[in-house]
């Protein structure tokens, strides 16, 4: 599983971002909590220029790693969004 991780970060570093991607979102269908393939998935998005994706993929990483009573505390503009 370490090895996919590894491949996508690879991949997005070669400007190869769709391809890290999907590999990246195969490594979270196994290991679901990782904060390192949440983040290198988003840099992809990002870099990609997918920015829709890129923010879905940073709610989704807000959702995993803290309730939503804190995100809308630290970003109240996140409260519609993290509901939907």
């Amino acid at each position: 599983m370490k090895r996919l991780l590894q491949t996508g970060i690879i991949e997005s570093e070669l400007g190869r971002y769709h391809q890290a991607i999907d590999t990246l979102t195969r490594h979270l269908d196994k290991v679901l909590y990782d904060r390192k393939a949440y983040f290198e998935r988003a840099v992809a998005y990002t870099a990609s220029q997918e920015l829709v994706n890129a923010t879905q993929v940073c709610i989704q990483f807000v959702k995993a790693h803290s309730s939503s009573e804190i995100a809308q505390i630290l970003v109240p503009e996140l409260k519609e969004l993290v509901n939907s």
